[in-house]
Parts: structure tokens; sequence; C-alpha cells
């Protein structure tokens, strides 16, 4: 019988060719399979081991380039944890730096906060359960991703002060003043480089979170655009943007009236959130 080390190696064998991180895979897989967290696991490495049938169906959900987040069925965010299905967008650590940055601008203070297309609400739901005094209006026109919101918001206990509405856009909203942060980690990757884009990515999610037309920036123009009918005057809108796109985003701002633009850098040096204030100023 092979042990625990054996099974290990020999998966992470396996998964060279699908994964950037073979061996931590087969870690995490392994320790939920047998339904123990990954320390234990680490600690029994020449224990004996009959293979779960379990274990061997993650591995090959994982074999055609499946997110550990789809199989596990949650994924850790700002050291939350979130229920996750299939083709809802997986949380991105990079994202958390979206997080970090409307908290800043809240600053402990109460607020009405709007987070566009939603997704797992991870952004959302991390504001709220970091600020007892934020309410949050979760946006998204998929049913099953608001099905989730309402899930993951139960589950760090903030649905008393998080609701998901359904609607394609900000369409749902009367203009006027109604919230002081409007957020989103919009799609930013242009259609033209989604056969470049990794398996992972390209075989599991879905492409309309990712794909935002011929530069990447047709769903920013269109936020921008309406976040200005919503949001108070110095309200904040603040979202994730690609690669190389801060300079085209800058200037989409400015022409739509915003101030105090910021841009703020992930840990591959990568500007990836940015942050304006709504001006209701007439010129």
């Amino acid at each position: 019988m092979s042990t625990i080390g054996d099974v290990l190696l020999g998966t992470a064998k396996r998964l060279e060719k699908v994964s950037e991180t073979p061996r931590l895979d087969a870690e995490i897989l392994l320790a939920c399979a047998l339904g123990i967290n990954r320390a234990h696991l680490m600690a029994r490495l020449r224990d004996a081991i009959e293979v779960p049938a379990l274990f061997e169906e993650y591995i090959r959900r994982r074999e055609s380039y499946e997110p550990l987040a789809y199989i596990l069925g949650e994924w850790e965010f700002f050291s939350l944890r979130f229920k996750c299905k299939k083709p809802i967008f997986v949380p991105r650590p990079e994202t958390e730096i979206l997080v970090e940055r409307v908290l800043e601008e809240l600053d402990d203070l109460q607020g009405r906060v709007l987070d566009v297309g939603a997704g797992t609400g991870c952004v959302g739901i991390a504001i709220a359960a970091n600020n007892p005094q934020v309410t949050v209006v979760a946006l998204d026109k998929n049913p099953d991703a608001l099905d989730l919101v309402q899930t993951n918001a139960r589950l760090h206990s903030v649905e008393e002060r998080v609701r998901a509405v359904c609607s394609d856009g900000l369409s749902a909203f009367s203009k006027g003043g109604h919230f002081d942060v409007v957020c989103s980690n919009p799609p930013y990757v242009e259609t033209s480089v989604w056969n470049d884009i990794s398996p992972v990515i390209r075989f599991h999610e879905d492409s309309r979170a990712i794909l935002s037309g011929i530069d990447g920036l047709e769903f920013i123009r269109q936020l921008i655009r309406d976040a200005k009918g919503v949001l108070r005057d110095q309200g904040v809108l603040a979202f994730e943007i690609g690669c190389g796109q801060k300079d085209a985003v800058y200037d989409i701002l400015l022409q739509m009236g915003y101030t105090c633009l910021s841009s703020f850098r992930d840990l591959s040096g990568i500007d990836r959130v940015i942050t304006a204030r709504n001006s209701c100023m007439k010129w």
C-alpha cells in the first residue's frame, strides 16, 4: 500500500501539465478528500493510505484544467471563505487591493456601496464584513451569481446589510446620489486574446466576466458613464483594470469630469486599481 507521500509525489507529476503548483494542488485536494486539514496531512506523509475514490475524481477534474475553487466549492478571499461554483468568476488575490482601497475611502464611516458585477459577492461582502457601518448593494445580471451572493452573505453574517439585485448595468437605479462608493472588478480583457488565455479560465469560467470588447475597456467606459448618475457629489468610483490600461482609463475619467484620480499597484508592480471622485460641478 502506498504512503501519503508516495500518492502526493505521483499526483504532482500528473498535474504538472495543467498547474503551476502541482504539488500544492495535490496536497489541497488529498486533504479535502480525506476530510482533514493540510497541516494534518503533511504530518502523516509516511502513513499508508488507501486512496479515496473522491480524490481520484478531484484529480481527473483538475487534469481537465478545472479551477481548484470549483472542485473544492469554496475559495479564500480577504481572509474569508467564499462559496464558489462554475462558471461564476473565481475571486482573485489582486482584487483584494480593491477592497482595501474602498475600506480606506470609507474610513470606518457609515456609507452605501454599490458592487457592480458582484459574482460570488466577495468584494461587497468583504467590505461589509470589515466595516459594520456599511450597507452594500451587490449587482449582477446572473441570477445564479445572486444566489451565491446571498449564500455568502449569510455565511459571514452580513445578510442584513448586503442586498442582491439582478440588473444588467446600473439601469435598476434612477439618477441621483444614491451611493458613497461604486466599486467593480469588471471584465477588462481584449476579445482578441481569448485563445491565448489559460485553459483554466477558457474552459471553465464565464467569458462574459472576463472579455470586454476590442480594447478591453467596453465595460469600463459604461461603468464610468453610469456611475456618475448614482454617485453622490465627491463619491468614489473604484475598479480594477488590466495591465497597461491606466492611461486610457485616466483619459476616460477626465473626459467624464472625475477628479482626484489615483492608481494602486499589485505585487507584480502592475497598476491594478483605479479610484476617482465624482464631481457634480457644472462646467
